[in-house]
């Protein structure tokens, strides 16, 4: 499961990030072990010489199990393979984006990003509406206040200003050509594949000669002008006979990609032959912009969240982290007690 992320609008680009490859556990002999007895003062981590506090992390306890609740109380001890209950799983994300979100604050002030006063008074409001939502009984039990929401929103947009200021310009040099999308059509006779049916298909060399006239066939009726696409639907062995395609598309073989990435608008192939069986292509359309444009979108952000991460990762690296393991073990989000 990701890191818990979006939690008041924090940029996708946050989540994921590893703060803990540093974190330690409090035990008898520390001499930061806190009492068993936990209230709004009770430290329930250190990130170096920071100590966070439980009122400190008590409105995401309060967002979490309210965001969740539509699924009832049996959603928290639903398994996760390899990671124990949502429960547990959750509880050890938000440790982590406690961490995060403290050392990208302190990095956004080393670097002198800041909320400028129309921004803070935009955090208030939110702070004030969302304050407002919450019941007198929530209030009270998770120490919730337009104050406490406010600095949190306010945290997470100095965040996502740090992440823009550090992600500037990053994937303004992707090609056209990396990200250009062709719509294609496509008729494959197999010789070694299951085809739409289920049927595992493995040709003997007479076999393949076969196929090859088969889609010989195919190509003559084509010539003389037989409706392509509905050629396709008629004879093709394959279950789809349509993809959008791109540079480095998985769902056909590198070599038949390539060569009806070579195709121009209506253009139709020759037969192209791979490890799987033979095809004959036509291109619906050598760039679909939407698509396109979608593409390059994903490839940007994909390098401004390497980008970040990366960048975190030197924040990060000699950062200290000590979990108060009495307040954890016992952190429970479906009842709100610890």
């Amino acid at each position: 499961m990701k890191k818990i992320a979006l939690i008041l609008g924090l940029s996708v680009a946050l989540t994921g990030l590893c703060a803990c490859s540093n974190k330690e556990s409090s035990s008898e002999g520390d001499e930061k072990k806190e009492s068993v007895v936990f209230d709004d003062s009770s430290v329930v981590m250190y990130v170096d010489d920071d100590k966070i506090r439980y009122s400190d992390i008590a409105f995401y306890e309060y967002y979490l199990k309210n965001k969740y609740s539509f699924f009832g109380d049996e959603l928290w001890q639903y398994e996760i393979p390899e990671s124990g209950s949502l429960q547990q799983e959750v509880s050890s994300s938000l440790s982590d984006y406690i961490v995060e979100m403290n050392i990208i604050s302190k990095e956004a002030k080393s670097q002198n990003i800041a909320l400028t006063d129309d921004e803070r008074e935009e955090m208030y409001e939110k702070a004030d509406e969302l304050n407002a939502s919450i019941s007198t009984e929530d209030k009270e039990k998770y120490s919730i206040g337009v104050q406490k929401i406010q600095e949190i929103m306010e945290e997470n947009l100095l965040a996502q200003k740090l992440y823009l200021s550090v992600t500037d310009g990053v994937g303004e040099d992707i090609s056209e050509d990396d990200v250009r999308v062709a719509n294609i059509e496509y008729i494959k006779v197999m010789t070694h594949d299951t085809d739409k049916n289920g049927t595992a298909i493995d040709l003997s060399d007479a076999d393949e000669d076969a196929a090859y006239k088969k889609m010989q066939g195919y190509k003559k009726k084509i010539d003389k002008g037989f409706d392509f696409l509905q050629l396709a639907r008629m004879s093709s062995d394959s279950a789809d006979v349509k993809a959008s395609i791109y540079k480095g598309y998985s769902g056909l073989s590198e070599g038949v990609v390539n060569a009806a990435m070579d195709l121009k608008k209506g253009e139709i192939s020759q037969i192209i032959e791979d490890d799987t069986g033979f095809y004959l292509i036509r291109c619906s359309n050598n760039y679909d912009e939407d698509l396109s444009a979608e593409r390059k979108n994903q490839m940007a952000e994909e390098l401004k969240e390497e980008s970040f991460k990366k960048a975190y990762g030197e924040w990060s690296k000699d950062v200290e982290v000590m979990l108060n393991d009495e307040f954890w073990s016992d952190f429970n989000i479906v009842s709100g007690d610890v």
